[in-house]
């Protein structure tokens, strides 16, 4: 005999891994769903209909992805700043963004990133400045001034970070060492050598040989300690050079900062710019700093004081530095890279990760981010190394600096737990899953990444039982939601606090996640085009999720910049105010959707709107209630011949939900490959129009007051009537219940109506059979 049993489903874990269909016995199995399309779980359970989105303006370019950036001002106040190939522009939120649909660019600049490069830009914000940074290009600042009045500039530092690099020996090209250890000889066939490169390292590929005696400017004696032997590529030189200096002031201002002064070494040590001395070059001399710009002689340069000096220009004791980023020889070429990642953190600003110093944490002065003079005090600026790691990918401030590499999380901080300075740092190895490209997200405690595959999403978080930090697999019990990869994410905190992940394909995979009422549920966002940008930014008491779409319009494929919009944001102040209260169960529920206002009074019809999506079929909504299907033609328009104040048009979209396949006990135990019957389904609503269960209808059982399950504008007189009065709360039996096998759902809830349809749960009782 049959037995009953009674499963309830309310969504709280989201869509999970088709490869879970056998683990019934994991809680989340029974609060899952198999398909959760344009559903969106909330934080408090049950799935509600996502919301559409407003067409704002387009976006600057339509030949390649452009990318949205979120530049928050305030809780409560943020900016929009698209990137372009070689174009930075800033644009207004909130209300400002669209008035009456007249796009509003509060400033435009150039940039150096062609379109290609738009995804390796990191950025970092503390207040009204902003840095980017790229391996190849030198780092830009943004800068607020007003909110019409932006800086875009190269970023200018009052000292650059500085190290005892390599330099390439570009004149030696014919330079040759004999194969063997121990002193030998080191013949070029141009002048190469100087007197003050005694003590200095010569070096090819992994050879490496001590210079211990200049014979003349073709001819050193050195001492090899890894064979040159089969060493190919360019020759290098590094070490200090060996003489003493004095420094002279050129002109009347001596050497205070900005001013000109001349280097003169006492012994030659200073080649021409092409054959190792690189503009740009940093002179150490006591706790002054001195940068060369130009060369005279092997003897004498020229140079510009960064830092004046405190006890005189004569010494023996000083320190030739290169730049860490870029350098160059006069002919333009720049023969280091650039940061990769950058952050904000305990008043400094960190760099990490170049070509030439892959692994280091770079760190400005205490107070002073654009000095990064390194002098072995605490508050100065440090450059301090991740022994053991791969490149640096990103830097996170947290209660450590986070660093975030290709193969494992690094957490550094001073040796007892307080900020690094420039003379002491404690580095811990934290956890090994490696990071990805897409910049990571502070989401609440935790930090937000993508792991190295770009197909799992974890959460780093400080574990007070380890001490330490750890990571929590987002994508554990829904491996298939990332698709072939996420390469952008943004974090919405408010309403529903939501992670939105773009995939390679142009879906959203979207994550709501509520650590406190352990909420994890993941959802796809569909719509029709492709997703290039997603960014999330402070608009008032909620979050603003941003989107660039690229979508067909007029036979042509246009990238638009479009907002999530969960309210109707009334434009109109007359008339009848009662329809743009903006209920919060309503709102768009279409994409790349526009309003039309009427005026205070209904107008007569019919009449044309001027869309901006020529040829293509809209959804219509006026005051509310759904009008139905239009085609624009070639100009965009469509002819209305229902009254109404407000319309809104845009593109329709399907949500699709249905739970995991139940599991049925039967008489011999659990009920999987047994085929079930159904004996009823209820699903629960909250404030819902429309929609259907197995492509029936779904109807309530007082139904003759909704004509035909929900409210068309033709079936009713707008003039006194409100959407609001039709929106129905309470449990709905579900039509056309089969028996079902155990590989199918037996629910399948869909909307394509612009209307709202919020799923508490569902409810099914049923029966199995044993056998």
């Amino acid at each position: 005999m049959a037995r009953q049993h009674d499963a309830l489903v309310n969504f709280s874990a989201g869509e999970i891994s088709p490869q879970l269909r056998g683990r019934v016995d994991i809680d989340a199995y029974r609060s899952a769903a198999q398909t959760m399309r344009n559903f969106q779980p909330l934080q408090y359970g049950g799935a509600r209909r996502r919301f559409g989105t407003e067409h704002v303006r387009a976006a600057m370019s339509s030949a390649y992805p452009c990318r949205l950036i979120p530049f928050v001002l305030a809780a409560r106040i943020g900016f929009l700043v698209e990137l372009a190939a070689a174009t930075i522009r800033v644009l207004p939120t909130g209300d400002a963004a669209a008035p009456a649909y007249t796009p509003l660019t509060l400033w435009q600049g150039a940039t150096p990133w062609p379109a290609a490069e738009l995804r390796r830009v990191r950025f970092a914000q503390s207040g009204n400045f902003m840095v980017f940074v790229h391996p190849d290009y030198p780092p830009h600042a943004l800068t607020r001034r007003t909110d019409t009045d932006w800086w875009f500039r190269p970023l200018v530092l009052d000292a650059p970070p500085s190290a005892n690099l390599s330099t390439g020996l570009a004149l030696s090209a014919n330079l040759s060492i004999p194969a063997g250890l121990g002193n030998q000889t080191a013949t070029a066939t141009s002048a190469t050598f100087l007197q003050g490169d005694v003590g200095r390292f010569i070096e090819r590929g992994t050879s490496l040989a001590r210079i211990v005696n200049v014979t003349s400017a073709t001819t050193a004696t050195v001492d090899v300690v890894v064979d040159f032997a089969g060493s190919s590529g360019n020759w290098f030189i590094s070490g200090q050079p060996r003489t003493g200096i004095s420094i002279n002031p050129l002109f009347s201002g001596g050497m205070r900062v900005g001013e000109t002064v001349e280097v003169v070494a006492v012994a030659p040590a200073f080649r021409g710019f092409n054959g190792g001395t690189v503009l740009g070059d940093l002179l150490y001399i006591h706790d002054g700093i001195i940068r060369l710009t130009s060369w005279a002689s092997d003897t004498t340069m020229h140079g510009v004081v960064l830092r004046e000096p405190s006890s005189g220009g004569n010494t023996s004791a000083f320190s030739l530095r290169q730049q860490i980023f870029g350098g160059q020889y006069p002919n333009g070429v720049i023969i280091r890279g650039f940061p990769a990642s950058v952050a904000f953190v305990d008043q400094r600003m960190v760099f990490g990760g170049s070509r030439d110093m892959p692994n280091a944490l770079i760190g400005s002065a205490a107070g002073d981010v654009l000095d990064f003079a390194i002098t072995g005090r605490p508050d100065d600026g440090y450059n301090w190394n991740v022994e053991g790691a791969t490149a640096i990918q990103h830097l996170v401030a947290d209660n450590d600096l986070l660093a975030l590499t290709g193969d494992a999380e690094y957490a550094a901080s001073g040796s007892d737990l307080s900020a690094i300075t420039g003379d002491d740092i404690r580095i811990r190895p934290q956890t090994t899953e490696g990071s990805g490209d897409a910049p990571p997200v502070k989401v609440a405690r935790d930090n937000v990444f993508v792991q190295r595959s770009g197909k799992t999403v974890h959460a780093l978080g400080f574990d007070m039982s380890i001490q330490g930090y750890d990571t929590t697999d987002l994508t554990l019990l829904a491996e298939h939601i990332t698709g072939p990869g996420i390469v952008e994410i943004a974090w919405q905190r408010k309403p529903v606090p939501t992670l939105y992940c773009l995939r390679s394909d142009g879906l959203l995979a979207c994550l709501t996640l509520d650590r406190v009422q352990r909420v994890t549920a993941w959802w796809i966002w569909e719509t029709d085009g492709v997703v290039e940008s997603v960014a999330s930014v402070p608009d008032g008491d909620r979050d603003a999720v941003w989107l660039i779409v690229r979508r067909q319009i007029g036979g042509a494929g246009q990238s638009c910049i479009e907002r999530v919009e969960s309210t109707y944001r009334p434009r109109m102040q007359a008339g009848p105010t009662v329809y743009y209260e903006a209920p919060e169960a309503t709102g768009f529920m279409l994409d790349c959707a526009r309003r039309v206002d009427r005026g205070a009074s209904a107008p007569t019809v019919p009449f044309t709107i001027t869309t901006h999506l020529p040829g293509r079929t809209l959804q219509v909504v006026a005051d509310g209630f759904y009008l139905g299907e239009f085609t624009a033609d070639g100009a965009g328009q469509i002819t209305i011949g229902t009254p109404g104040y407000q319309f809104v048009y845009g593109l329709g979209y399907t949500s699709t939900l249905a739970p995991m396949p139940p599991e049925i006990p039967s008489a011999a135990g659990a009920g999987m490959g047994h085929s079930a019957q159904a004996v009823e389904a209820v699903v629960k609503i909250h404030k819902s129009l429309g929609g259907a269960i197995n492509g029936a209808p779904l109807t309530w059982p007082d139904e003759d007051a909704i004509p035909q399950g929900r409210p068309l504008a033709s079936d009713l007189g707008i003039a006194d009537r409100h959407i609001g009065d039709f929106l129905r709360s309470g449990d709905v039996p579900a039509q056309g219940l089969q028996g079902w096998e155990q590989a199918e759902p037996l629910v399948t809830i869909t909307q394509a109506e612009p209307l709202p349809l919020h799923v508490l749960a569902v409810s099914v009782k049923q029966g199995a059979s044993g056998g």
